[in-house]
């Protein structure tokens, strides 16, 4: 289902003005995000957003659902859990994925295991040399460090300059053997 051209991206938080200050965002970030994840991608392109994605009410983050392009994909994260259940995200326009969600992608090196979720997943004994992808930390942790053979990957909007990144261009930017 995903593959290389899958996007992934972190934390947005619109409509959540207090987040600008706890994270020291730029002036105008929500547009930055908004206009960041239009030019990278496609109205075709999938993106799966690892939670937080908004706040303050269906209809104002249904308007800002349906200004992004792509097909949309949702991990849930502690705040989008908040705002209501399955039907009120689904209402809104999302694919709901169940966390951790694990898929594999196949490279011209070797075939990759990714597991998706919001929180890290500190405890879980995952396969060596697979990537652990996550959010929630915000800038509270580096983008990536690897240890007992995973290599983590923070996708916080604060740590990936509020622009959704590739799958593929994650797995060369730590990886390098993609």
């Amino acid at each position: 289902m995903f593959d290389e051209n899958t996007f992934v991206i972190s934390d947005t938080h619109f409509n959540h003005a207090n987040i600008g200050v706890y994270c020291s965002r730029p002036k105008g970030w929500q547009d930055l995000i908004i206009d960041n994840w239009n030019n990278i991608v496609n109205k075709n392109d999938k993106i799966i957003h690892l939670g937080d994605f908004g706040f303050n009410g269906k209809r104002r983050i249904k308007d800002i659902f349906d200004s992004l392009n792509g097909e949309k994909y949702l991990i849930r994260g502690n705040h989008d859990l908040r705002m209501g259940g399955l039907k009120w995200w689904d209402d809104v326009g999302f694919t709901v994925l169940d966390e951790p969600y694990h898929f594999i992608i196949k490279t011209i090196v070797s075939n990759i295991d990714i597991y998706l979720s919001h929180r890290p997943l500190l405890d879980i004994k995952f396969p060596d040399k697979c990537f652990h992808i996550f959010g929630h930390w915000h800038n509270k942790s580096p983008f990536t460090w690897y240890s007992n053979n995973i290599y983590y990957v923070n996708m916080s909007v604060e740590n990936i300059n509020y622009t959704p990144l590739s799958i593929i261009n994650i797995l060369r930017d730590v990886y390098k053997t993609v």
